[in-house]
């Protein structure tokens, strides 16, 4: 297993690491414990983006995004329309609702409504 990517959540203790066999680890970085694993990906993870909201997007080698709850697993919802790796996660906000960009191998970049997944 090859860790891709990193990311830590707004208690700036737990550590999210994006692997190369799919899954997401959630890390304690005092202990260097694995607290949890996120299983959803097929392929590998490439970029990750803790949210405003707390939750966690992931992108992968799958072409997909999911959207989790890190605290405890949940795979909240999944983004599917690119048609290469999802490379580079990118939130942003409105004051209507969040907006996540994706960059993709498929020489596109993407917006999605994270309320409705549109």
């Amino acid at each position: 297993m090859i860790v891709w990517c990193l990311a830590t959540l707004p208690d700036n203790v737990t550590l999210v690491s994006g692997e190369s066999n799919g899954n997401i680890s959630i890390w304690n970085s005092e202990t260097c414990d694995i607290q949890r694993i996120l299983k959803g990906h097929t392929r590998g993870v490439l970029s990750l983006k803790v949210l405003k909201n707390g939750t966690l997007a992931s992108g992968s080698y799958d072409n997909k995004i999911k959207i989790w709850n890190p605290q405890n697993g949940q795979l909240l919802k999944t983004l599917e329309g690119h048609k290469d790796c999802v490379k580079s996660l990118k939130e942003m906000n409105n004051d209507q609702h969040g907006l996540l960009l994706s960059a993709s191998k498929d020489k596109t970049v993407k917006m999605w409504n994270l309320e409705s997944g549109d």
